[in-house]
Formats: C-alpha cells, sequence, structure tokens
C-alpha cells in the first residue's frame, strides 16, 4: 500500500490522493486517467477503489483571467469539490471527494436573444431588433455588469459595422 500517491502529468496536471494505504500495485493508470488540456478524468471502476478517494487536483497552464469552475461531468461541481487555489501562473488546484471527469470553464454563461424570438418571426426590412445579451455568473446566477468587468458589444456584417458597444440595464438584468 501507498501513502499519499501523487500522478503527474507534466504537461496537464497532478493528482495527489490524500489517503493513506492506496492499493497502488497492478493498477495501469495510463489507461485509467487521462489529462488533457484543462480536464482529467479517471476510471475509477478499473482502479482500486481506495483510489475513488479524497484528492487534490492541479490543473496546469489554465487561459483564464478569472478563477474558472470546476465542471463534474459537465455540470458545475458543487459540494463534492472546492477550489483551494488559482495561482497567477494559471494553475487550478481543487479539491474532489471522488473520481469522474473533471474540467475548468470560465465562471459565466452568454445568451444571446432578439425581440423577434418569442414571436419566433423573422423580423423584415423595415422591422426594429433589438438585441440581448445575458450574461451571467455560472455558479451564483447573478447578471454581470460592466462593474464587474463584464462588457457586451455586438457587430454585423454590413456598413457600418461596429463594434456596437451593448448597455447593462439594471432593472431587466441584461445587456441591450
Amino acid at each position: 500500500s501507498v501513502n499519499k500517491l501523487i500522478l503527474e502529468n507534466e504537461t496537464y496536471g497532478e493528482i495527489a490522493w490524500l489517503s493513506n494505504n492506496l492499493n497502488a500495485s497492478e493498477q495501469n493508470f495510463t489507461q485509467s486517467v487521462r489529462f488533457v488540456p484543462g480536464s482529467v478524468t479517471v476510471n475509477s471502476s478499473v482502479l482500486s477503489s481506495t483510489l475513488n478517494s479524497s484528492a487534490n487536483i492541479t490543473l496546469y497552464k489554465l487561459r483564464f483571467n478569472q478563477t474558472p469552475v470546476i465542471l463534474a461531468d459537465g455540470i458545475v461541481c458543487g459540494v463534492n469539490c472546492s477550489v483551494l487555489l488559482y495561482t497567477s501562473d494559471n494553475n487550478l488546484t481543487f479539491n474532489v471527494s471522488h473520481f469522474t471527469n473533471y474540467s475548468a470553464a470560465a465562471n459565466t454563461n452568454l445568451t444571446i436573444f432578439d425581440s423577434n424570438d418569442t414571436e419566433k418571426h423573422q423580423p423584415t426590412r423595415r422591422n426594429f431588433v433589438q438585441f440581448y445579451a445575458n450574461y451571467t455568473n455560472r455558479t451564483t446566477g447573478f447578471a454581470i455588469n460592466i462593474s464587474d468587468g463584464g462588457l457586451c458589444n455586438i457587430s454585423f456584417n454590413i456598413t457600418p459595422s461596429g463594434p456596437f458597444n451593448m448597455t447593462f440595464n439594471a432593472s431587466s438584468q441584461l445587456q441591450e
């Protein structure tokens, strides 16, 4: 058995198990653990059950200006993982309680729509169309406005082409 095992891919990240008495003998880590940019997947069903336990995961060289959100199987990870550190060299360390696919993503959500979307018809040449951007914090659901570092603009393939800045509407909580 091994205490506090560390498995590292020098390019993409590392896993540091926090438990003692881990069964690491005859485990095929090459086949069971996959690091890719911004993500790690551990197929715990083919590894010793002792390895499906608490660990700190560090993902290297991410490209986020702010601390990213952690996804477990593509869904925002809740109580089963927590950010420990996001460094100035863009390495993210977080704690997990078990294994699956974990990845880092921007902690924002952007949905763009126009005033005709609810009516399901195409605007005609003379109709006015209002565009909206619902720019929110992915984990809290709160709107992101310019004071939070959020700025939206829109460009068209016409003359003049813009970009045209959108303005945050505090009432609707949308960029308009």
